[in-house]
C-alpha cells in the first residue's frame, strides 16, 4: 500500500529538472499539503547558497530553525536509484525530477513535460524508519528568500503565508 501511495504521490506531484541535481530556481517557501490536498501549518524554507542547499523549518513563534545537516551528513545530489527507492520505481518519462538529499529527507522538484499537461510540484520525502514518505508541497507565491536570516528584512521571522492564493498542483 505503502508503495502505490508512494507512486500516486509521485505522479500527482509532478515536479521538474535535468539529471537528478536541483537547480537553484527551486528555492522558496514552501507549505505541506495533506492527503487531501489542504494546506498544512508546517512550512519549509528552502534556499540555494554558496556553500550548499539549506533547509529551514518555520517555528511557532515566525522564526526559522535551520534543519540542514552539518557534519557527515550535508545535502548531494540525488542518483537515478535514489529517485527509484523514494517513489517506488523509476519516473515515468514525461516527468522529470531533481532532488537533494541527505540521510533522513530529500527534497524534489519535477516538471511534468506531456505535450498540454506541462506542470510542476514539489515533494519532501521523509525517511522513516527503513521506508521513505513522499509529502506533497506547494511553493507560495512571492520571491525566493535567500535563507540568510541576518540579511533579511524579516528580522528572521517567517512571513505569515497567504495561503488562499497558493496554488496546489495535483
Amino acid at each position: 500500500m505503502r508503495k502505490i501511495l508512494a507512486a500516486v504521490t509521485f505522479l500527482a506531484a509532478t515536479l521538474s529538472g535535468s539529471a537528478n541535481a536541483m537547480s537553484a530556481s527551486a528555492s522558496g517557501v514552501f507549505v505541506a499539503v495533506d492527503d487531501a490536498g489542504q494546506p498544512t501549518e508546517k512550512v519549509l524554507r528552502v534556499s540555494h547558497t554558496p556553500v550548499g542547499w539549506k533547509f529551514e523549518d518555520r517555528q511557532p513563534d515566525g522564526s526559522w530553525l535551520d534543519v540542514s545537516c552539518h557534519g557527515g551528513c550535508e545535502h548531494r545530489e540525488s542518483a537515478p536509484e535514489d529517485l527509484e527507492e523514494f517513489f517506488g520505481g523509476p519516473p515515468p518519462n514525461d516527468i522529470k525530477p531533481e532532488c537533494v538529499q541527505n540521510e533522513q529527507y530529500a527534497f524534489c522538484h519535477f516538471l511534468k513535460t506531456a505535450p498540454g499537461a506541462e506542470r510542476e510540484g514539489f515533494v519532501l520525502v521523509v525517511r522513516i524508519a527503513a521506508d521513505w514518505l513522499p509529502v506533497s508541497m506547494i511553493r507560495l507565491p512571492g520571491p525566493p528568500q535567500d535563507g540568510d536570516d541576518e540579511d533579511d528584512d524579516d528580522g528572521g521571522k517567517a512571513p505569515t503565508p497567504k495561503l488562499e492564493s497558493a496554488r496546489y498542483t495535483h
